[in-house]
């Protein structure tokens, strides 16, 4: 288990540039950072992806107020759930703001994905608030889902999960994973586009082959990809010792096992991110996934 220097964490977010230029305009309100970037700061990983919440009526108003003080550019995400991006002067970083759900933090945070994600930090007290435990499921190494109601309401997060357990390499909690054995069906409802962006982080990360067996087993894989179905029918011969399914899965394995074993300039390459925010090894993996689709068609006895 991970011992986590909580103070250092703490040094780090009161250190960070950014939340130093805006930190003399939240004083009034309740702000709190959460997400992904307090995620990343316990797995000891670089995140530019600063999300604060504020309690305060007329966030609108504020956040300009904000950008025109630090010369940010003002870009309104979301006006129904009032939700504003600063981008700063260099055009790099970035900051989000969100207004509270209801204006009460403890609503707001009850109602993200999983408990990792649902951390926030109060960045005018200098101190954490983890209602659900997300820090000690970091230490755990746990996916938690905070609960089913949320999965419901927003069905990628049923895939979201996946996302994670490849990009973590962490397990997903025994009762988070009946939620998506129930709702699987549900999985084809969010907006293709979505859909896309989260298999591709998940081919991303370098837990692809062992995540998509898991997949397997609750159905999932076979919803996103049909053909599924089809690969299963074929089995071992002469010239593999797998199924068809199952060589599948090895040759993502063995991608991600030799990867790191290329010359320094392939990996390089692997790294780069051509377009959207997912590296090369993504589309390989994908790729190395469905390498044999024609198969089925072609299949003769």
């Amino acid at each position: 288990v991970m011992d986590f220097a909580i103070n250092k964490i703490i040094e780090k977010i009161k250190n960070d540039n950014i939340l130093k230029l805006i930190a003399p305009y939240l004083k009034e309100v309740d702000a709190y950072l959460v997400g992904g970037y307090l995620r990343d700061l316990f797995l000891n990983k670089q995140s530019f992806d600063r999300d604060i919440v504020l309690l305060c009526d007329d966030i609108k108003s504020y956040t300009q107020n904000i950008a025109k003080k630090i010369n940010a550019t003002f870009i309104e995400l979301d006006k129904e759930w009032g939700i504003y991006r600063l981008v700063l002067e260099d055009k790099k970083n970035y900051i989000d703001f969100a207004k509270a759900i209801d204006n009460n933090i403890e609503k707001d945070i009850k109602r993200r994905d999983i408990t990792i994600n649902a951390i926030a930090f109060n960045l005018n007290k200098c101190e954490f608030y983890d209602p659900t435990g997300g820090i000690d499921d970091i230490k755990l190494k746990k996916i938690k889902g905070i609960c089913e109601q949320n999965f419901i309401d927003d069905a990628l997060r049923l895939l979201r999960l996946f996302r994670f357990q490849s990009s973590l390499g962490f397990d997903i909690d025994e009762k988070t994973y009946s939620f998506v054995k129930k709702h699987v069906n549900l999985i084809n409802n969010p907006a293709k586009e979505r859909i896309n962006v989260e298999l591709m982080k998940l081919f991303e990360g370098n837990n692809t082959a062992k995540t998509l067996k898991k997949m397997d087993e609750c159905g999932m894989l076979e919803i996103l990809f049909p053909i599924i179905n089809e690969f299963k029918l074929i089995p071992p011969n002469t010239h593999h010792h797998l199924d068809l399914f199952n060589h599948l899965i090895e040759t993502v394995n063995q991608v991600e096992k030799n990867v790191k074993n290329l010359p320094q300039k392939a990996q390089e390459v692997l790294n780069i991110v051509p377009y959207g925010t997912v590296k090369k090894i993504a589309y390989l993996k994908l790729g190395a996934f469905l390498h044999d689709i024609g198969k089925p068609k072609t299949w003769t006895i």
